[in-house]
C-alpha cells in the first residue's frame, strides 16, 4: 500500500492559499494533513504545527524548552511548498498495511486514532 495527501486543512487559517501572515519570518499555525491509500476514498487526519525558526526562538526563549515533535519548520510561509513536501512525503510511504502507513506518518503529525483501543 502507498500513502496519498488527500486535502489540507487548518482551523488556524480561513483560507489557506490565500494566507499571508502579519510576519512572514515569524508564525505558527496548526495544519491538518489528510492522508489515506492511494486509489482510495478514505482518509485520517494528522495534526502538525507549521513554524518559523524565528517563532520557535521566541518560543523556546518563553517557556525554555520546546520540543520538535509534530511540528514542520520553515522559513517563510509557501503553502504550495509545504504541499509539494507533504505530498512528496505520502508518496514515499509503502507499507503492507494502513496500520503501517499511520505509523510512519504518526512521526510527522499526531494521527486522530493516535492511542486509540477498541475494547
Amino acid at each position: 500500500m502507498r500513502a496519498n495527501l488527500k486535502r489540507l486543512h487548518s482551523p488556524d487559517v480561513d483560507d489557506l492559499k490565500q494566507f499571508s501572515p502579519k510576519n512572514p519570518k515569524d508564525f505558527a499555525f496548526l495544519l491538518q494533513i489528510f492522508v489515506g491509500v492511494e486509489g482510495s476514498d478514505g482518509e485520517d487526519s494528522f495534526d502538525l504545527q507549521v513554524c518559523t525558526p524565528a517563532w520557535l526562538e521566541r518560543e523556546c526563549k518563553r517557556v525554555g524548552v520546546v520540543s520538535g515533535r509534530h511540528r514542520l519548520i520553515v522559513d517563510c510561509f509557501d503553502i504550495n511548498a509545504i504541499e509539494m513536501y507533504l505530498q512528496d512525503y505520502c508518496e514515499n510511504i509503502v507499507a503492507d498495511d494502513w496500520d503501517g502507513i499511520a505509523a510512519i506518518l504518526g512521526e510527522l503529525g499526531s494521527w486522530e486514532f493516535d492511542g486509540y483501543r477498541n475494547l
